[in-house]
């Protein structure tokens, strides 16, 4: 009798032990995927290369074609080199991991733009390299994005 009353209180903890890993795994599991739809938001409100000319299109800017950049060679997420109203300009995305990545491009653009006939300005993800002198189509670019 004393062995299977021993059996049954044996049983009864490795249920409650069973039944404390189980809800403990399902609540872990509840937390991460808050925490990833939260991310998810987050990284939504920033601008990626591909909403970025998607606001110029929206906003009647007419723009080219997207053509490769050496984007890594920045250490960004993502870039592109396209026409916007007839003037060259090169997108570069970066995430909220790469900031130094971003703040060496910037630091160098100053640097190497300091004489050229270009501006460059940035957002809170993306660094936009305007080849043009005209600062005018550089700050209307800049408005549109900053929307």
């Amino acid at each position: 009798m004393n062995k299977k009353l021993l059996i049954v209180c044996g049983g009864i903890v490795l249920l409650f032990i069973v039944t404390g890993i189980t809800i403990y795994i399902l609540h872990s599991k509840s937390t991460i995927s808050k925490s990833n739809q939260s991310v998810t938001s987050i990284q939504t409100k920033q601008l990626t290369v591909d909403s970025a000319i998607e606001k110029l299109k929206t906003n009647g800017f007419v723009v080219g074609d997207k053509r490769e950049v050496y984007y890594q060679m920045l250490g960004a997420y993502d870039g592109t080199k396209i026409y916007v109203n007839n003037t060259y300009i090169e997108i570069y995305q970066f995430t909220d991991v790469q900031k130094e990545a971003k703040n060496k491009a910037i630091e160098s653009l100053s640097t190497t733009l300091a004489t050229a006939d270009s501006n460059y300005f940035e957002t809170s993800s993306l660094v936009v390299l305007v080849h043009s002198g005209d600062k005018g189509i550089a700050e209307s670019i800049k408005t549109v994005l900053e929307k």
